[in-house]
């Protein structure tokens, strides 16, 4: 099937493959900054170029979100290293982009695909760039509303870079993750399962989790507050810094010292997790998780949160007030992707 306008009058949809389109475009090419960025808005527009697929480029900082639903195609590429406050908040600038063109192009490539529809209906969106940026929170967010991602990385190269892949089922670019990417990735996940989406509710529940350990900070709590003779902790501390300590042992009542030891775990436990939900009903227990373990869950709820508020998705964001958002300033900072 050759190249073909559809607004002059083109048949069947059928069903295009790498080397083949249906329709002419437009689609548009965000440029990004960094030489990376650069290099893939090149390789895009010369793909356009070969398949005679109109197109058009815009950089970043000339973007017009309300224009973008007018293109049958979009390739967006992202900064390589965001660093100074402008191209931080070009971020959440591409994340509305490509919400905005997901609102207006509700169908993307399965429907080209499939021949639903003609290519010229739908919205095939596409994101490149570095791994690391890709996993920022507001694009993993949009990933069910991107036909496909192209991840640059030590282990692949721009000749493995095709936007006209997507048109091939089946077509990918395999990318071997780093083991901090797949730590990244395994952390999120498990945040999703207690119902936490994105670094605002994380920066959020650490605040809860910090006034509970500061709520049995209270002598009050005889069984609680110093549970063990010559420590410095009280019983939540344990919870999620010493999960595996055993406890005071009592030689005279082994088995009832450490029933107390671990009644009152989870007592602490249930307390915490009854202020999550306070903050936010969505906020819970993952279902699978239901029963004995609330204890060992929330230790590693916590261990999740700081390592994840260690990473560098959070070095832009000092305190959750300043956290970037769609319609707000960006705070200054170094840098979000190191």
């Amino acid at each position: 099937m050759s190249l073909s306008d559809p607004h002059d009058g083109a048949g069947d949809p059928g069903t295009p493959d790498g080397a083949e389109l249906y329709g002419s475009g437009p689609w548009m090419v965000i440029e990004s900054t960094g030489p990376l960025a650069c290099e893939l808005t090149s390789r895009a527009v010369a793909q356009c170029e070969d398949r005679g697929v109109r197109h058009e480029v815009v950089g970043i900082d000339k973007l017009n979100v309300e224009e973008v639903g007018v293109f049958h195609g979009m390739v967006v590429t992202v900064p390589d290293q965001p660093s100074t406050t402008s191209e931080i908040k070009s971020l959440v600038d591409l994340a509305r982009a490509m919400r905005y063109y997901r609102a207006i192009r509700r169908d993307g490539i399965d429907a080209v695909l499939s021949g639903r529809l003609p290519e010229y209906r739908t919205g095939v969106l596409q994101i490149a760039g570095r791994s690391r940026v890709l996993n920022y929170h507001r694009f993993k967010q949009l990933e069910r509303s991107v036909c496909r991602e192209h991840r640059i990385d030590l282990k692949s190269t721009l000749d493995e870079v095709d936007f006209f892949s997507v048109y091939a089922p089946g077509a990918t670019l395999t990318v071997v993750q780093s083991q901090i990417e797949r730590n990244h990735i395994a952390a999120w996940e498990l945040l999703l399962q207690w119902g936490i989406t994105d670094v605002e509710a994380v920066a959020a529940v650490r605040v809860v989790f910090e006034e509970c350990i500061q709520f049995y900070e209270d002598p009050k709590f005889t069984a609680l507050f110093r549970p063990v003779l010559d420590s410095g902790l009280n019983r939540l501390q344990y919870v999620l810094f010493e999960p595996t300590f055993p406890g005071p042992i009592d030689a005279e009542d082994l088995e009832g010292s450490r029933k107390r030891w671990m009644e009152a775990g989870a007592r602490v436990a249930r307390h915490v997790l009854a202020k999550l939900n306070e903050l936010d009903p969505a906020i819970t227990r993952p279902t699978a998780r239901r029963g004995r373990g609330l204890q060992d869950d929330l230790f590693a709820l916590y261990a999740t949160i700081e390592t994840v508020m260690r990473t560098p998705e959070f070095k832009a964001i000092l305190f959750p007030s300043e956290l970037p958002t769609e319609e707000g300033p960006t705070p200054p900072t170094a840098s979000v992707y190191e």
